[in-house]
C-alpha cells in the first residue's frame, strides 16, 4: 500500500525567516504560518476567528527564495508534507515535533509589496537527507 502526505497550506507568515546554511552547505530556512478559522472550537467563542500556527521549513533553492522574498505578515501559499521529528532532551526525555516541509513556495502578495515576478524564483525544494533534517 502506498501512502500519500500531502499538505497545502494558505495563510500569512507568523515569523521572521530564521535562513542559514547546514555544515554540509544546504540552504535552510524556517518560518511559521498562521491559518485563520472560524467556528466555536479550539479557544474561538460565539464565531469569534481564531488560527493555527504551523512551523515550515524550505531547503536549497525554495529556502533562498522565502529568505529573499518571505516577509511577516504576507499572505503565502505552500505545498509540502509533513516531517516528524524525533529526539531526546537533555533529562532523557522523549520530545518530538510536527512541520511542514515546503516543497513549493507561492508568494501572493501584501499591501504595497508585489510578489516576485520571476517563475523561477518559485523553486521546487529538495528533500533533505535524515541528519541535515535535525539541523
Amino acid at each position: 500500500m502506498i501512502g500519500v502526505n500531502k499538505v497545502i497550506l494558505v495563510g500569512r507568515v507568523a515569523s521572521d525567516v530564521d535562513c542559514r546554511t547546514t555544515k554540509t552547505g544546504r540552504n535552510l530556512a524556517k518560518f511559521s504560518i498562521a491559518i485563520p478559522r472560524r467556528n466555536s472550537q479550539g479557544g474561538a467563542v460565539n464565531g469569534e476567528s481564531t488560527a493555527d500556527f504551523f512551523d515550515v521549513t524550505a531547503w536549497n533553492r525554495t529556502a533562498e527564495t522565502c529568505g529573499k522574498y518571505v516577509k511577516k505578515g504576507e499572505k503565502i501559499y505552500i505545498e509540502g508534507r509533513l516531517s516528524r521529528s524525533v529526539w531526546e532532551n537533555g533529562d532523557g526525555e522523549k520530545r518530538s515535533r510536527v512541520e511542514v516541509s515546503a516543497q513549493f513556495v507561492n508568494f501572493l502578495g501584501s499591501k504595497g509589496s508585489p510578489a516576485p515576478a520571476d517563475d523561477e524564483e518559485l523553486a521546487e525544494a529538495e528533500t533533505p537527507e535524515s541528519a541535515e533534517a535535525a539541523a
